[in-house]
């Protein structure tokens, strides 16, 4: 008889060998690594749904008091009880008759988890917030790490309507132009954009989390044509479930969702998958996806 298994009572055939514990430990370690990604999404996706709603809330309270008022509040508690006490939130809005309003947070929430529940939330401070007027009581704009920015406007009858998509508009014929300018003096200087995505609109002076989703059905990407070119070109894509429709400078046609539409800075054109096809750019329609 094993002597171990005499004097302390171990009886080795009801333990576990070292591969059996190898093995628990890893199926253990496969499962963590498939839960920890979805527990992490999951917290972000509740995080940006809780900023979404007081966003919302905050910007139907104020525009309820201006509509019903007649006038601007004169502190963020008339907003709600307890609103100032640790405040996460402050108020500004421009000057003049057409007042623009933002509401800015320093709550710690992904932004692009809450762009995907309100699309004109940014982490791009505009309008410029040092020329901005200030309800009372809310976060100063000068607190440190503000992360959230959402811009409003109000309706004839006080209802919010969402305020600019991306700093540089919310339309294709608003952005496009601004854009334009920016890649052209780029192109100016002789260098080229880089390849990696988030560099790309900063060296633009863009911030990368205006442009992570598509902005009114339609995708842009600037970057340059390719690793041996020095043309910088500004790419259009439609989003998901649509398509384009092109139309050619000598009056062609096509539908298409797979292909670029690029503007060249290089030549100050627009074309449609190479440089041989002009696109008419006024043209261009965005049309549901055809159902195969």
């Amino acid at each position: 008889m094993d002597m171990r298994r005499e004097i302390f009572g171990i009886d080795r055939r009801n333990g576990f060998s070292l591969v059996e514990l190898l093995i628990v430990l890893a199926v253990i370690a496969a499962l963590i690594a498939v839960v920890t990604p979805i527990g992490i999404n999951a917290m972000r996706k509740s995080q940006a749904v809780s900023v979404a709603k007081d966003l919302m809330t905050l910007s139907k309270a104020f525009a309820g008091k201006i509509y019903l008022d007649g006038e601007l509040p004169q502190t963020i508690n008339e907003l709600g009880r307890n609103v100032s006490k640790n405040p996460k939130y402050g108020i500004a809005w421009t000057a003049g008759e057409e007042r623009e309003y933002v509401i800015f947070s320093n709550a710690k929430v992904d932004v692009q988890s809450l762009r995907a529940i309100i699309t004109s939330a940014t982490s791009s401070p505009f309008p410029d917030l040092a020329n901005l007027e200030y309800l009372s009581g809310g976060l100063p704009s000068d607190s440190d790490e503000l992360t959230v920015y959402y811009p409003f406007s109000l309706g004839s009858s006080g209802a919010v309507e969402s305020g600019k998509l991306t700093s540089l508009g919310s339309t294709f014929q608003e952005i496009i132009p601004k854009m334009i300018d920016l890649i052209d003096t780029f192109q100016l200087t002789g260098r080229v954009l880089s390849t990696w995505k988030d560099t790309r609109y900063t060296d633009l002076g863009l911030n990368p989390d205006e442009w992570s989703l598509p902005v009114n059905k339609i995708n842009y990407s600037p970057r340059v044509f390719s690793n041996s070119s020095t043309d910088n070109i500004i790419i259009v894509t439609p989003a998901t479930g649509y398509d384009f429709r092109v139309t050619y400078t000598d009056g062609g046609t096509s539908r298409d969702n797979n292909w670029w539409i690029f503007y060249s800075a290089e030549h100050k054109k627009w074309y449609h998958r190479d440089y041989t096809r002009e696109v008419d750019i006024t043209k261009l329609e965005i049309i549901e996806e055809k159902k195969s």
